[in-house]
């Protein structure tokens, strides 16, 4: 009975245990798979992850592959030496790295973790900056590389090597980042996994009937265990090749020194093989130097914490193995890794052998090229004297030649011979000014000057040219009320020269107008805008670019039918951007040319201004066939307050004038005077004169005629015509003015007849103003833009009579051709051939009228006329020299020539050839005035 209650007891007991076991068993397995699935999904998460790692660490391997070809073009092209191939090369390969950077910045976005995602994403945009600072130097030196200025390009070289190597740390440290990463994803994956798998031998261990198959479970998770690690160890070599493959060379070191990594570029630069370092000291690759700073900077790091080296590149002494010494520049930064945050030092270095000997390189070619600048500067120097010399001698001779009785051909002759070496004369100071300018050199003075009075003088010069192709030169400056500005007018003159000059030589027939404006810049800024337009031959559009280049010609043809050293526009380039300026051209060809020009000039007080004349109530009838002409004239009397009429032909004028006549004194605006060409079709000035002249009525009118030439017999004649007053074409502002002032503001027509008028020749032509000046208006004479004026001739031959000179020179034919200048001027000099003749002849005559004035040649046998100049006023000559005006005539003009004879105690300076009329203005300036 108890056996049957007991049976009865025990059978739910057993039936629960089982129950219970069951239940367990159930739970067990269903526990046990749980975890085993867990455990795979950690494994596949892993292997997911490590992939996913894994191909972001490759595509930051490609981006350092790419900047390494980034930088390539601006090394190579040293090398390649075509600069324009290489910036190709360049373009190419920055679009490679845009593509591969975006890519990595979108899957960088992707991240879950926003602090990593944002910390790789300023590295890798940092990396960008710098990629793009190595285009920019790069592209610089593709720049001064084609300007051959390849000093400059060696240093932007050097920053873009820089730029590059920063750049470089910067991906390591991105690689450093992802490889902590993976390391971490690991290490967290495996430890999780760990834990998971002690649960399950717990249970396993608990049940036996499931050793089984949790042994069984535990083999399939072994094997994808093994098969994760030969993924793992798959990356782990592929981030080692990828070191391997970098540009630079890397090496890693523990925390004593020893070699753990030595990639394929550290092999290339120190010559051993990775097997021979492993294991063995750093020290090995540094020289003595270097050697005892190293353990110093370790030493102090482990000590303190802090060291100067880290991140921060710097240019040490390499060793190969060899045992040569090499420069090199080493960048370290310091690496934490496993779980025992070991203390790793990666290095990234590059040999600068190549680097320095460029640089070496530079510094011989830069030494090169100042050596040679100085040559060049000296050979200038001494051709401009020793050609000077001469050509003072020819110009002067043909001077004094064409002043002697010559028949017909041997005049024309003579003339050819004097242009021809006139034009020599501006060959070189083209060169000159040119080589000033490229020098930086080049002056420009700051003088107060009436810029009307300027563009007058300067059209007076070239009329003559113009008239001799029968072309019409035509001024307008009726845009120009106040004409007094500060700035430098000789090489105001030395533009327009240029360009006048050019606008003559190409333009077979025609005519050429200079409009001439001055405006209001900012401050005290004067803005002078100038073009001159001719009807000449034209240019072609594609050449216009080019026409401010040195020695450019529109094409070779040009230079033979021409002539010309193809440097005129190259310096009025360059004269115009020193005075804070442009120019520019167009055209067309076959239909003239127009080049526009602007110059910075400063405004004057009103010191200067005159009273500006004053014509309202006046009217006046302009005659001329050519419409530009009419149309200037017009536009300047307008200004002055006239009303003006044109006529474009006599019958037009006298239509006017009889429309005029029919008003009587009831038309507002009886015409006062009238300003008649004289070459016209049809009617010339002559016949319009004499037409109106029969006429009563139009007695008290002023006729000023306009033409292009007139001798005094000719002004005589006009007179007898009719004409109250001549006035010279090309008509300047100027001229205009004061034919106007005298003719018509200051004459009273009321009481006396139009015959008897007094006759105003305001510009008459004579056989000296045949000659052209010398249009370049180089630094030969700084006293020629003086603003004193001289009296006519007359008095100055007056003045200069008995003027005591002493004429230092050493050359015969120069000495011959100043004497000629001054006995044409009623001066008489005595001649010394060096500085010590010139001393004894001043001490003899210090008692019997002694010399006022000293002519002093510079360069001299014996005594040159610096070291003379200095003892005459040194009073070695006399205590009565020590004050003497001596004037320098030499044939230095180079730059700094006038300030050595300012100097050496000189009171002027004229250069060689020496231009008569400069020399009497000289004279006339420092004469003394108790003669």
């Amino acid at each position: 009975m108890s056996s049957s209650k007991t049976s009865k007891i025990d059978h739910p007991r057993w039936h629960l245990i089982y129950f219970v076991l069951a239940a367990f068993d159930v739970i067990t397995v269903i526990a046990t798979l749980y975890l085993s699935s867990m455990i795979l999904d950690i494994y596949i998460s892993s292997v997911d992850k490590s992939s996913l790692w894994a191909s972001r660490a490759g595509d930051i391997s490609d981006l350092s592959l790419i900047l390494v070809k980034v930088n390539t073009p601006g090394n190579d092209v040293f090398e390649s030496q075509d600069p324009v191939q290489e910036n190709i090369r360049l373009g190419q390969h920055n679009d490679a790295f845009k593509l591969l950077y975006h890519k990595i910045t979108n899957d960088l976005d992707r991240l879950e973790d926003a602090t990593l995602s944002k910390q790789l994403k300023n590295q890798i945009a940092s990396v960008n900056t710098s990629k793009d600072q190595i285009i920019d130097q790069a592209r610089q030196v593709f720049e001064l590389y084609q300007t051959n200025n390849r000093i400059q390009a060696g240093n932007h070289m050097a920053i873009m090597d820089r730029h590059f190597a920063k750049s470089s740390t910067q991906l390591a440290g991105v690689n450093k980042i992802i490889r902590d990463k993976q390391k971490s994803i690991l290490r967290h994956e495996i430890t999780k996994a760990k834990k998971l798998k002690e649960y399950e031998y717990i249970i396993v261990g608990m049940i036996f009937l499931m050793i089984i198959c949790v042994l069984g479970y535990g083999h399939f998770l072994a094997k994808k265990m093994r098969a994760t690690e030969s993924w793992v160890s798959d990356l782990l070599a592929q981030n080692e090749g990828v070191i391997d493959t970098a540009g630079d060379g890397i090496i890693v070191i523990d925390d004593h020194g020893i070699i753990e990594a030595f990639n394929s570029a550290s092999e290339r630069i120190f010559g051993y093989k990775k097997a021979e370092l492993l294991g063995k000291n750093c020290m090995v690759l540094m020289s003595p130097i270097d050697r005892q700073q190293h353990n110093n900077y370790l030493s102090r790091y482990f000590k303190t914490g802090q060291t100067s080296v880290f991140g921060s590149g710097r240019e040490v002494l390499g060793k190969k193995k060899d045992n040569s010494v090499f420069p090199l520049h080493l960048n370290v930064n310091e690496m934490i890794v496993g779980i025992n945050h070991q203390t790793k030092f990666v290095g990234s270095l590059r040999d600068l052998t190549t680097q320095k000997l460029l640089e070496q390189n530079l510094v011989a070619a830069k030494d090169s090229a100042e050596q040679a600048a100085l040559a060049k500067s000296e050979f200038l120097a001494t051709m401009s004297h020793e050609i000077r010399t001469p050509m003072n001698g020819v110009i002067g001779m043909l001077g004094l030649l064409l002043k002697t009785n010559l028949d017909k051909d041997q005049q024309r002759k003579t003339d050819l011979a004097k242009t021809s070496a006139e034009t020599l004369l501006t060959i070189i100071n083209d060169i000159l000014d040119f080589s000033k300018i490229e020098a930086g050199k080049l002056e420009i003075e700051n003088l107060d000057f009436n810029i009307l009075n300027c563009i007058a003088d300067f059209v007076d010069a070239m009329s003559m040219s113009a008239h001799k192709k029968s072309i019409e030169l035509i001024v307008n400056c009726s845009e120009i009320s106040l004409p007094w500005v500060n700035g430098d007018p000789g090489r105001l003159r030395q533009i327009l020269t240029n360009l006048v000059s050019n606008a003559i030589k190409f333009t077979p027939a025609g005519e050429i107008i200079i409009h001439a404006s001055l405006t209001q810049g900012s401050g005290n800024q004067q803005i002078f805008t100038c073009t001159v337009t001719d009807t000449g031959v034209g240019i072609p559009r594609e050449k216009i670019p080019h026409l401010f280049e040195k020695f450019s010609q529109e094409d070779t043809s040009t230079t033979r039918k021409y002539g010309g050293t193809g440097l005129g526009l190259a310096i009025v380039k360059q004269l115009c951007e020193l005075m804070n300026g442009d120019i520019k051209a167009t055209s067309e060809p076959g239909q003239g040319s127009c080049f526009e020009f602007n110059v910075s000039l400063q405004q004057v007080q009103n010191t200067h201004l005159g009273s500006p004349i004053d014509l309202r109530g006046t009217a006046i009838l302009v005659v001329d066939d050519n419409a530009a002409s009419r149309q200037s004239l017009g536009a300047q009397l307008e200004q002055w307050g006239a009303y003006v009429e044109q006529a474009e032909s006599g019958i037009s004028a006298l239509n006017a004038l009889e429309i005029d006549s029919r008003q009587k004194n009831n038309h507002p605006h009886r015409f006062g005077a009238a300003l008649v060409n004289m070459e016209m079709p049809a009617m010339n000035g002559i016949q319009l004169a004499q037409a109106i002249r029969s006429q009563k009525i139009f007695d008290n009118m002023q006729l000023i005629l306009m033409g292009t030439t007139a001798t005094e017999s000719d002004i005589i004649s006009y007179r007898q015509q009719g004409f109250s007053s001549y006035i010279t074409k090309p008509v300047t502002t100027t001229s205009l003015s004061q034919v106007c002032n005298d003719t018509i503001i200051n004459e009273d027509v009321s009481n006396e007849t139009f015959t008897n008028k007094k006759l105003t020749n305001s510009a008459i032509s004579s056989e000296s103003n045949s000659s052209e000046s010398n249009t370049n208006d180089t630094d030969q004479n700084f006293s020629q833009l003086n603003s004193a004026v001289y009296p006519a001739d007359e008095n100055i031959n007056f003045t200069l009579q008995g003027l005591r000179i002493l004429l230092v020179e050493d050359n015969v034919i120069n000495q011959e051709v100043a004497l000629n200048f001054l006995e044409d001027m009623g001066v008489y000099a005595d001649i010394a051939s060096n500085g010590l003749e010139a001393l004894h002849a001043l001490h003899e005559r210090q008692t019997i009228e002694p010399y006022q004035l000293i002519l002093m040649d510079c360069q001299m046998p014996e005594m040159d006329g610096y070291e003379a100049t200095r003892s005459i006023r040194q009073a070695k000559a006399g205590e009565h020299c020590r004050e003497i005006p001596i004037i320098a005539m030499t044939a230095n003009a180079m730059i700094g020539d006038r300030e050595k004879c300012l100097a050496a105690g000189m009171s002027d300076y004229l250069a060689k050839p020496i231009d008569p009329d400069q020399l009497k203005q000289a004279l006339y300036q420092w004469h003394p005035r108790d003669i």
